[in-house]
């Protein structure tokens, strides 16, 4: 009963906000698919049922065994309201992934500088100076004229490594750091992720998730691969067998090297010519549905 309050609750907010940022960027993505709108929707209530705490447990877990780490991109403002959470990631890499996870392509370009300068100074004060960021969603197109604004206020945050660009879906021209003449240099990901996987394409079986996942690398061979799997989705006990399959296909190949984003940004360059990196990150936006309906106000003050 409270589930079902809760749920309809968040649909009246939603509607309620008429032109509110939500409304625009639902609206844009998703305006001829409300069903599935509505269903990505409560499997997000589904998916939270688990501590997000248990979801990065199981996906530190299965990185260890492979004498890797995860990397993290955290919304500052979790950091912020729950410090605690930071235990959860203890010898693993974690890094701003802006501080309430807006787009920035509906903000302006202003709004979008105070909220990676506060992601930024959130993760400071905390201990955690980072020298990674991820935009929230992956928008880092700014309405402006200058394409590469974003990655210029980077450079004067002190970021030195982006991974905010997504190379899309195979094949692949080129797997490989891009270093700007801001000084910031590009990681970018692959468009195989869990959320295309699992919510759009609807596979949801362990072994076909792994295989694809594998598959990626092979179709990568030589490269520096990053993947987008969110805890949110992976980390739940359904799917971390996924996880599982996938590093240890991926690690029986002698040219593979499972890595996180920080060792990948050192040793690209010293690589050799046929070595695959493959790096797992995951982008964490909320610790619970609660998280969502408190964004609400906040969010309709920034971006009016």
């Amino acid at each position: 009963m409270l589930f079902t309050k809760l749920f309809l609750w968040a649909i009246k907010k939603i509607v309620i906000m008429k032109q509110g940022y939500y409304v625009k960027r639902l609206s844009y993505k998703y305006r001829n698919r409300v069903p599935f709108l509505l269903k990505i929707i409560y499997s997000y209530f589904v998916y939270h049922f688990d501590r997000m705490e248990n979801l990065v447990c199981r996906m530190n877990e299965t990185l260890e065994k492979y004498d890797s780490k995860m990397t993290y991109f955290i919304a500052s403002y979790l950091v912020e309201r729950q410090p605690k959470i930071l235990k959860t990631f203890k010898g693993h890499v974690i890094a701003p992934h802006g501080y309430l996870h807006l787009d920035y392509s509906l903000m302006s370009t202003g709004d979008v500088w105070i909220d990676m300068k506060k992601a930024v100074a959130t993760f400071k004060n905390f201990g955690f100076p980072s020298s990674f960021f991820r935009a929230p969603y992956g928008n880092y197109q700014l309405r402006s004229s200058d394409k590469e604004l974003f990655f210029k206020f980077e450079a004067k945050l002190g970021i030195r490594y982006d991974s905010s660009v997504s190379l899309g879906y195979p094949p692949w021209k080129k797997l490989c750091p891009i270093t700007l003449e801001s000084g910031v240099t590009i990681l970018p990901f692959i468009g195989i992720a869990d959320d295309f996987l699992i919510e759009h394409k609807r596979i949801t079986n362990p072994e076909k998730l792994s295989k694809i996942l594998t598959k990626s690398v092979s179709l990568g061979r030589g490269g520096l691969i990053i993947f987008v799997l969110h805890p949110i989705r992976i980390g739940q006990k359904k799917y971390i067998k996924a996880l599982d399959l996938f590093l240890d296909n991926i690690s029986k190949e002698r040219k593979n090297k499972i890595i996180s984003l920080d060792e990948a940004s050192k040793e690209y360059a010293t690589k050799e010519k046929d070595e695959t990196l493959t790096v797992i990150t995951g982008d964490i936006d909320t610790l619970s549905m609660i998280d969502y309906l408190r964004r609400f106000n906040v969010i309709r003050k920034v971006t009016k």
